[in-house]
């Protein structure tokens, strides 16, 4: 029996073990296994996440990299660690509303639910089945997350979605060049611009966003104007190459903002000023130097 025929049979055995997730509790309170093991430790079950003393919020895991990941190494531990401690201190810096952009199964936007129960928080997730976990994981919550099953881009309207097929998904697009050639299929999906979406909802005072996109940053932000110049949110932003960093710069031109560079792994784990976007990290912080005054950031220069 050859190496791939074990694996397989092993990950069948695996998948069907009973009483795995009481098993892996008992382990986890006694053991850390390293992130080489314990990647292979997946599950189907719910598990608590702690994301600050007293703001907890739960999920459910269905075998998938980013839940896994919390339930083995917690808020902040491994999975875009610097990013989520950034997040933590934007929550507690009382942004009336947050809205996550490319919300996946919900981590930022439940997290920012526990942080500050007093705020509104709007997920977008386009993907229908990774919506409909989304959706599932808000209700385990109490339900108070508004959902939207949308890509947010700079119009209202329908848009062609890229996808991939499989049980999850991390990358799926509105940029068909996300993807190249590795698209499974694509299909329609509702789009919204916020300035619009966040008029009809009569949502104001929009002090927080995590846009994650795969690309499409650009788009969001420009359907974003209106909001942005009056409310100044702190935005949390992937930006995967120069060129999408050179348009969001463009979007953002003459507001005042700063950017910083989020470095999630490794010796180099932190945050430090970015003088360009795109040039390294994958996630930025993009926000007002008094924002980043309060978080204890250094000074950054203003994007032109």
């Amino acid at each position: 029996m050859g190496t791939g025929p074990v694996k397989r049979a092993l990950r069948t055995a695996w998948r069907h073990l009973p009483l795995k997730l009481p098993m892996l509790r008992a382990l986890h309170a006694v053991w850390q296994p390293p992130q080489t093991m314990y990647r292979h430790l997946h599950f189907d079950g719910e598990f608590d996440v702690e994301a600050a003393p007293g703001a907890r919020f739960r999920m459910r895991a269905r075998g998938a990299e980013v839940e896994n990941d919390l339930f083995w190494s917690g808020f902040a531990g491994n999975w875009e660690r610097t990013s989520l401690m950034l997040w933590r201190d934007l929550c507690r810096d009382h942004p009336e509303a947050v809205l996550d952009v490319g919300a996946n199964t919900g981590v930022y936007a439940l997290a920012a639910a526990a942080l500050d129960p007093a705020a509104c928080v709007v997920a977008f997730e386009p993907v229908p089945r990774v919506c409909n976990r989304l959706r599932d994981n808000v209700a385990l919550n109490g339900g108070r997350i508004l959902v939207e099953q949308a890509a947010v881009s700079d119009r209202d309207g329908v848009a062609v979605l890229h996808d991939i097929e499989g049980d999850h998904v991390y990358s799926a697009s509105l940029e068909r060049a996300m993807l190249g050639d590795a698209y499974s299929w694509s299909y329609e999906v509702r789009t919204v611009a916020l300035d619009d979406y966040c008029a009809a909802k009569e949502i104001s005072r929009v002090g927080l966003m995590k846009i994650d996109v795969e690309r499409h940053e650009p788009a969001v932000l420009r359907g974003a104007r209106g909001l942005i110049r009056r409310d100044r949110p702190a935005l949390l932003c992937e930006v995967l190459d120069a060129g999408v960093g050179r348009a969001v710069a463009d979007a953002l031109a003459g507001l005042g903002y700063c950017a910083y560079a989020v470095t999630e792994s490794g010796g180099s784990a932190g945050v430090a000023p970015a003088q360009r976007l795109g040039d390294a990290g994958r996630n930025y912080l993009i926000c007002q130097p008094d924002t980043a005054a309060r978080i204890g950031l250094p000074v950054a220069s203003t994007l032109s």
